[in-house]
């Protein structure tokens, strides 16, 4: 079946879905307890159907196979974040914390550390990265926080040659907005772009394929619809809509095609599901049997760390229980599959 595979930042975890929004659990073992994922960051999918998922606060990218089995760590990298497959199979990792992209086989062996070089072309705090149908890579910067390097999106050929500054802050709309903080990128099926804007005020950009700025896309905004703050993932579902991760409301909207508003994605919220903080998103097609949800997850806050919770299973949570005072028990959460 089709899933929508969510990364979940302060549950420390990746959430599953149908097409449909319908909330299907945990996505097997991509948790803190069975595989020590935390704060998650983005997430995609091998032609295989495998998994990859930035575990941003253990320095890690984290493999699972189609049924969320844990299959280890893929790459050791300091702040990994936005991931990319060119059309070999190589996977790039951009490193926020060392603002660069670094370039492994499948098989999790380094090929270059220094792909797009640290700082290069004023590179700073790198957020989302993706290949184009050419195999040119665009790497998403956010730039500083005191909002005097706005970031902007640079464009690589396929041997990380620089090739221009896609957009960036200078470049204004004809609607007078413009990119600032921009996390990540999605193509539409014309291959035309679309760039979430992570400083406020908060929407997603529209360009064409061939580069040409066209403004903030439809209702992708934070005044026609107030739900959307601090969108970070995008993707295009296969009927041509687009889903967007709004981390600060903790939910996902969906548009349509022209930019009209859904309103949030099926159950994809914290009210309905927990979801708390997505910050990306990515279809797959996976073997995860999800028919029968009847195995409880309870819910434990850390009391040292705040804002931090484990979800855990019933053996799982007699053993907190009875030997980590430290967590708090808060109830039930969710049912998995079985």
């Amino acid at each position: 079946m089709n899933l929508v595979l969510v990364t979940s930042f302060r549950t420390n975890n990746v959430l599953m879905y149908d097409d449909k929004g319908n909330f299907q659990g945990v996505f097997g073992e991509a948790n803190l307890f069975d595989s020590g994922l935390i704060h998650p960051r983005n997430i995609i999918a091998d032609q295989n159907g495998n998994i990859y998922v930035s575990s941003f606060g253990t320095n890690q990218v984290l493999k699972y196979d189609q049924k969320g089995q844990f299959l280890g760590e893929f790459a050791p990298v300091n702040g990994p974040v936005g991931l990319a497959f060119d059309s070999s199979g190589d996977l790039y990792i951009a490193s926020y914390s060392d603002n660069k992209v670094l370039r492994y086989d499948l098989n999790g062996t380094l090929v270059d550390d220094q792909f797009i070089p640290s700082g290069d072309n004023g590179l700073l705090n790198v957020t989302g990265i993706i290949f184009d149908q050419n195999d040119n890579l665009y790497v998403n910067y956010y730039g500083d926080f005191e909002r005097i390097n706005r970031g902007g999106v640079l464009k690589y050929d396929s041997s990380g040659n620089f090739i221009e500054v896609f957009t960036d802050y200078s470049e204004i709309h004809p609607d007078g907005s413009r990119l600032n903080g921009p996390y990540e990128i999605a193509f539409d099926d014309n291959s035309n772009y679309y760039i979430s804007s992570l400083a406020p005020p908060y929407y997603v950009l529209h360009y064409e394929n061939d580069g040409t700025p066209l403004g903030i896309f439809g209702e992708v905004n934070d005044i026609d619809t107030p739900d959307l703050s601090d969108p970070h993932g995008l993707i295009f579902d296969p009927n041509g809509d687009l889903l967007v991760t709004a981390s600060t409301n903790s939910n996902i909207l969906r548009f349509t095609s022209n930019g009209d508003s859904l309103g949030v994605f099926g159950e994809a919220s914290n009210a309905l599901s927990l979801l708390d903080a997505p910050t990306d998103i990515v279809f797959t097609t996976s073997t995860f049997v999800t028919e029968k949800l009847k195995t409880p997850v309870y819910r434990f806050q850390n009391k040292d760390i705040p804002s931090t919770y484990l979800y855990a299973g019933e053996q799982e949570a007699q053993n907190i229980r009875q030997n980590y005072p430290n967590f708090k028990e808060e109830g039930f959460a969710f049912n998995v599959s079985t």
